[in-house]
């Protein structure tokens, strides 16, 4: 805006009437055009927990799962005089990275399986239900709320989605909150 108003041929006085703005607020951006500042990396003063690392590293190997906070308490009985974050940023590279839990993906064929489960809505005055089914390959959701859990409520459900997915032929549904229902495409139920 500065820089167009600059252009329109405003002096330094008059952008900074328009924009409510120092002149030398003006001034500055002008003089550094239009490329925004560039920020790098904080320049560190020393660390301030070096001379703590021996001690972290023992209590950390003796007790692993041991809170920033509370290193930190003790820290500041031996004489540390940095603050918490200070704390929890060594901290993270001391410890290691925790591991990551294996995730193994579960696939299923076009058309072979859907999730079901039922959720309570937050913030109802009446308690209403959602019923929710979704196909496991495509990730396709239907949805619809219910009143109540029951197996009558889930198997009238099941069929309102089947009949909205015309194309299947057999579909199982593992419920994920309510036993396995297995529901062919001609309504009968197969457990």
């Amino acid at each position: 805006m500065i820089h167009n108003l600059k252009q329109q041929g405003l002096s330094i006085s008059a952008i900074a009437r328009k924009a409510s703005l120092n002149r030398k607020t003006v001034a500055k951006y002008l003089h550094q055009g239009l490329e925004a500042p560039v920020y790098g990396p904080r320049q560190r003063d020393g660390r301030m927990l070096e001379e703590y690392k021996d001690y972290l590293l023992e209590r950390l190997e003796r007790f692993p799962g041991l809170s920033a906070r509370r290193l930190h308490r003790e820290l500041k009985a031996l004489g540390f005089e940095g603050g918490y974050s200070t704390v929890t940023e060594y901290l993270r590279e001391l410890r290691p990275a925790p591991a990551r839990p294996f995730e193994q993906r579960f696939e299923t064929a076009p058309g072979q399986q859907a999730q079901v489960e039922f959720t309570c809505e937050p913030g109802v005055t009446r308690k209403v239900f959602l019923f929710s089914i979704v196909l496991g390959n495509s990730r396709f959701v239907w949805g619809r709320y219910c009143s109540n859990q029951k197996l009558e409520m889930v198997l009238r459900c099941h069929i309102a989605a089947f009949e909205a997915w015309t194309d299947l032929k057999k579909m199982e549904s593992l419920c994920l909150t309510i036993s396995f229902l297995s529901l062919e495409r001609d309504w009968r139920l197969i457990a």
